[in-house]
C-alpha cells in the first residue's frame, strides 16, 4: 500500500478527530477488506490489532499520532462496510515494542466479522480492557461494532482459558 496511488482528502463523516485522510487507491476501490494483524502490543495504541491495522492504507501515517485512539475509530468508520473479516494471528504474540517485542507462544487464531469485537477479545486475552484500549470504546460509540463482552459469542476456549498478561 505504501507504493500505491494515493487518493487525497477523503472526508470522514462525523469525525471524533480525523476529518480527512489520504488513502491508497487499492483500499478505496476494494469491495472487501480482510484484516490480518498479529496479536501484539503497541506503545501508543496499547494493542495493535485489526482496527489499528487499517493505518496501513493511509498516507502519511504520521497524521495519526495525536489523538490516536479517536483517529483509529474515525479511520475504521471510513472502511467499516468493507471490513468483512478480521483474523488475528495469535500463534505467536508479541509483547513490548511493536517493532521488536518479546515473542510469546499463544497458539491462537481470533476470527470474526466485527472488528471492534475481535479486537476486544484479542485485547482482553492479553490483559487490556476498555480503559486502556480506548479505540474500542470510540469504535463502539461510532457504532462500528460491539466491545461488550456479554454481546460477543466466543466459540472455542474462553478468554480466561487462554489469558496471558502481556
Amino acid at each position: 500500500m505504501n507504493n500505491d496511488e494515493i487518493v487525497n482528502d477523503i472526508e470522514i463523516q462525523n469525525p471524533l478527530s480525523l476529518k480527512s485522510v489520504n488513502i491508497a487507491k487499492t483500499a478505496q476501490d476494494a469491495s472487501c477488506i480482510i484484516s490480518v494483524p498479529s496479536l501484539k502490543t503497541h506503545n501508543m495504541a496499547i494493542t495493535t490489532l485489526s482496527m489499528k491495522n487499517m493505518m496501513g492504507v493511509i498516507y502519511p501515517k504520521s497524521i495519526m499520532h495525536s489523538n490516536l485512539h479517536k483517529k483509529i475509530a474515525d479511520l475504521v468508520s471510513l472502511f467499516r462496510s468493507k471490513m468483512k473479516f478480521q483474523i488475528i494471528d495469535g500463534i505467536i504474540g508479541s509483547n513490548g515494542w511493536e517493532l521488536g517485542g518479546k515473542p510469546i507462544q499463544m497458539d491462537l487464531i481470533i476470527v470474526g466479522e466485527d472488528p471492534v469485537a475481535v479486537d476486544r477479545v484479542g485485547s482482553e486475552i492479553i490483559g487490556f480492557g476498555l480503559k486502556k484500549v480506548k479505540y474500542l470504546k470510540y469504535g463502539m460509540e461510532k457504532k462500528l461494532g460491539t466491545a461488550n463482552l456479554d454481546e460477543i459469542e466466543i466459540i472455542g476456549k474462553s478468554i480466561s482459558e487462554v489469558f496471558c498478561k502481556f
